[in-house]
């Protein structure tokens, strides 16, 4: 018909715009395009355009209560458009006795040998990099199901994550399962 999208077949958006597929159905995106950024501003953006579903940086650099922030900030930003977000869970860890993610963290943190701390902000230093104002965040020390755990749980709350990126290969398959009951 005339004025129709070049393509259009009887209304049927994928054969309309060839970019448009069965996953951006499935997601309710228009583009299949993913931003993988650390700017919430950029994704929120990247949503609002249709162009896809933002996946912020790995969770594991955010604490259960950042990544709160910044998953709601994103809901109150998007509209009604979906987003994606990452979590850093493999398969199969060395088996941790410590199970609290908080003490975990303190016990991965004292493995690391104070020479490799003093080299690493040396060679910082030698290259004219800048201390973080106020120090790191947060150290990212290691990545098994007990750390991310509390960030699954954070991401499976927001409604509008439509998506959950896994960095490390194949979460393992409790992940799976609770992801895609909640439609991700």
């Amino acid at each position: 018909m005339p004025g129709d999208a070049p393509g259009n077949v009887d209304g049927d958006p994928i054969r309309r715009y060839p970019v448009h597929n069965e996953l951006c159905e499935r997601l309710g995106i228009e583009f299949p395009i993913f931003a993988f950024t650390h700017c919430r501003d950029v994704a929120a953006a990247v949503s609002n355009a249709g162009g896809g579903l933002r996946c912020p940086r790995a969770a594991v650099g955010f604490s259960a209560d950042e990544l709160e922030v910044e998953l709601t900030w994103l809901d109150e930003h998007v509209g009604d458009r979906p987003y994606g977000s990452t979590s850093s869970s493999p398969a199969s860890t060395r088996a941790w006795a410590e199970l609290d993610p908080v003490k975990l963290e303190e016990e991965l943190r004292a493995m690391i040998p104070d020479e490799h701390r003093t080299f690493a902000k040396k060679i910082l230093a030698d290259h004219g990099v800048p201390e973080l104002e106020g120090g790191p965040r947060r150290e990212l020390l290691g990545w098994t199901a007990a750390t991310a755990a509390p960030l699954v749980e954070v991401i499976l709350r927001h409604d509008k994550v439509k998506l959950v990126a896994n960095a490390l290969g194949t979460p393992p398959d409790d992940v799976i399962d609770r992801c895609t009951a909640t439609g991700c």
